[in-house]
């Protein structure tokens, strides 16, 4: 239950990009860090960084997987209005 309400805050869009890493990490170990929309539980939109890891065992068994969640909204909009300003 806590991985998929996680996921639900994802817009579909974002899903679309986060579930294959999701997969791939509970799977294979491969580590991911995703920039990706997000809506708060009080619908604000939001930019998100979007980081899995995994440990595994000495034969390569995923055990764990771990991940943070940081919003880079502010930088988001900082680097947008560089570029806007560049052009």
């Amino acid at each position: 239950p806590g991985l998929d309400r996680a996921i639900s805050f994802y817009p579909p869009e974002s899903q679309e990009t986060l579930l294959p890493a999701l997969a791939a990490l509970m799977e294979q170990g491969t580590p991911f860090s995703l920039d990706l929309a997000f809506v708060t539980a009080k619908g604000r939109q939001r930019w998100v960084r979007s980081i899995g890891r995994a440990d595994r065992d000495a034969q390569g068994v995923v055990h764990r997987i771990y991940g943070s969640v940081q919003d880079i909204t502010d930088l988001r909009r900082a680097d947008e209005e560089r570029r806007r300003l560049q052009a």
